[in-house]
């Protein structure tokens, strides 16, 4: 006995030592100006320690395949490195990416993240098998309609919201979309459908409050739509009846689901296809029976092809994902969902041809929504690193950026620089920009990696200030927001009276983003933190090698890469991916289900 208990005290020290150089690492990863005394020299330090301890302990007793060990580890140090480059990014405006501590900072921060990970991939199937002994609310799934049933109900919970902000939110990008619809100038900048009936409801009703109201409610529906499909799913999937109550219920209380559901945005429109559209090839993909069903072939036909209409990158994510596909789907699988995927873009592309032609659409060119990255790339060289370029290389710089010094003020958004970049010097020869850009990028590698990150930042770090303050956009739209460079006739909001000091507290928990100030609930809210959540799916697949379920993640996935490279990040860009994380939930789940089932 005497041998074992000596190994146990050095295994006790070991791990003690290691708990005191994570806890030295992850110091670095909160946020604030006074890094180094955050923890070092606060009594919660001792409590701090006293977890990881645990943690670590706790996690070296949950065994793990292979391919477990692996992904736990890639994720732990996916969660540790964007904790610590996004407090830096957003601290300091910069990652030290190039500072060795840095890295080693991240090798501590990668053991605490692994061990959780590891845990929660162990407790996770436990969990599940007690969760199906709670009972919650279960007359929901003894009703005749339950779809209807969820639908309804999240319509409902909406409309006391809606009221407050009667008759709905438009954004800057909605107003020009009727300033468009009414001179006949509709650009295809953005969606041409969505612009068609924006100002149709707005232009040609009685009264554009009128109008508003009518657009609002066709957009509750179909989001409230969407949302009972994804109940539906999960409720056919046998998911324990407490998940989907929570889930239920974070559709009808969480409350930026009701803002979106009467802000005036194509994302909406674009989240509810995209997330019917997922549901239904993970349901094709489940249930192969499915595949020769005309009804799912054209809703998957119709989602897919507004998913496409509503968001023009995402044709890409759609060819990513078919390659993906036809590597893992197998003969029906992979015949059908490629002539479906096929089908689709060739819908689209019709659409995009002569159909926006005969519906008055007018081309717009996307070049300066692709520059986005180089732009504020580039220009942040020019400032941070002007002695590592030479006179004739910043003055070539100026003469594609002139507005290059607004990156000073806005490093999270690119709209200053893209709107006044020199599309015509580009044009005349791209090859000598693109030299340009590769040159600077040479001689200012780590400014360049900088500007990346800090232009998507809130789409990965999931601590993000909201509102950004390094842009002007609002995270979240609360109040409407018309254009200041054109002739506008506002949509008057139309609170009732009654209502205004409810709807002051709103705005001050919203539009001020009290709400970051609430332990936990804050979290919530955090772009960043759903990224960790379908990371954190993704990584579970990867350990159980559900390789069937890897084109359904792709399409999130490939999302939200676009977006990485968007003029910024706001949350109803997001928005989708959020909406889509209970999906991807009652996939991992239902396929351990059917393999348990299986090798019994």
């Amino acid at each position: 006995m005497k041998g074992t208990y000596e190994d146990f005290k050095i295994m006790d020290f070991k791990a003690g030592i290691i708990s005191y150089f994570v806890l030295w690492s992850i110091s670095a990863m909160f946020k604030g100006n006074q890094t180094d005394y955050i923890v070092s020299n606060s009594i919660f330090a001792l409590f701090l320690f006293v977890v990881i301890y645990l943690i670590l302990k706790k996690a070296a007793a949950c065994p793990l395949r292979r391919a477990g060990n692996i992904s736990s580890s890639v994720l732990g140090f996916f969660y540790s490195a964007t904790l610590l480059f996004g407090r830096n990014i957003v601290m300091e405006d910069t990652l030290y990416i190039n500072q060795i501590g840095s890295w080693i900072r991240v090798l501590g921060g990668t053991i605490l993240f692994s061990a959780c990970v590891r845990y929660l991939f162990f407790q996770l199937p436990l969990w599940m098998e007690k969760w199906k002994e709670i009972r919650f609310l279960s007359w929901l799934d003894t009703v005749k309609h339950p779809f209807l049933v969820d639908w309804i109900l999240i319509f409902v919970a909406w409309i006391p919201l809606w009221i407050l902000c009667f008759p709905g939110i438009y954004v800057i990008d909605s107003s020009w979309q009727i300033k468009w619809y009414q001179e006949g100038t509709l650009y295809t900048h953005h969606p041409l459908l969505h612009t068609l009936f924006l100002g149709w409801c707005v232009n040609d009703f009685p009264t554009p409050e009128l109008g508003m109201m009518f657009y609002s409610l066709v957009q509750m529906l179909t989001l409230s739509f969407a949302f009972a499909f994804v109940c539906d799913f999960l409720r056919k999937l046998k998911q324990p009846q407490v998940v989907r109550r929570i889930v239920l219920f974070w559709f009808m209380f969480f409350t930026p689901n009701a803002l979106m559901s009467f802000s005036a945005t194509k994302d909406v429109f674009f989240t509810a296809s995209f997330v019917v559209f997922l549901v239904l090839m993970a349901r094709g993909i489940q249930d192969n029976q499915l595949l020769k069903n005309w009804k799912w072939i054209g809703g998957m036909l119709v989602s897919g092809f507004l998913v496409l209409a509503l968001r023009s990158q995402s044709r890409y994510v759609l060819i990513l994902t078919l390659l993906v596909g036809v590597v893992i789907w197998r003969k029906q699988l992979r015949r059908t969902m490629t002539l479906l995927f096929v089908g689709i873009l060739v819908l689209f592309q019709i659409y995009n041809g002569p159909v926006t032609k005969a519906l008055g659409g007018l081309p717009y060119d996307s070049i300066r929504e692709m520059m986005s990255v180089p732009l504020m790339q580039m220009s942040r060289a020019l400032i941070y690193s002007p002695d590592q370029l030479d006179k004739q290389l910043q003055e070539e710089i100026k003469s594609y950026i002139p507005t290059y010094e607004a990156y000073s003020m806005g490093p999270a958004i690119s709209d200053d620089l893209k709107m006044h970049f020199n599309l015509e010097k580009f044009k005349e020869n791209p090859l000598s920009f693109i030299s340009l850009w590769v040159e600077t990028g040479l001689r200012c590698p780590v400014n360049y990696v900088d500007a990346f990150c800090r232009l998507n930042v809130a789409a990965w770090y999931p601590d993000m200030y909201a509102n950004d303050p390094g842009a002007y956009h609002p995270y979240f739209q609360l109040h409407s927001m018309p254009p200041e460079d054109y002739d506008w006739v506002p949509i008057h909001r139309m609170t009732p009276e009654i209502f205004q000091p409810i709807y002051n507290q709103l705005n001050r928990l919203i539009g001020n983003a009290e709400y970051q100030k609430i332990p936990l609930l804050g979290i919530l809210f955090s772009a960043g933190a759903s990224i960790w959540t379908l990371w954190f799916f993704f990584a579970y697949a990867c350990s159980k090698k559900y390789w069937k379920l890897f084109p359904v993640f792709s399409v999130p996935v490939f999302m939200w890469l676009t977006i990485l490279v968007a003029p910024i990040v706001v949350y109803r860009y997001m928005y989708p991916i959020m909406a889509c994380l209970p999906v991807l939930w009652g996939m991992l789940f239902k396929t351990q289900k059917d393999e348990e089932a299986n090798r019994q």
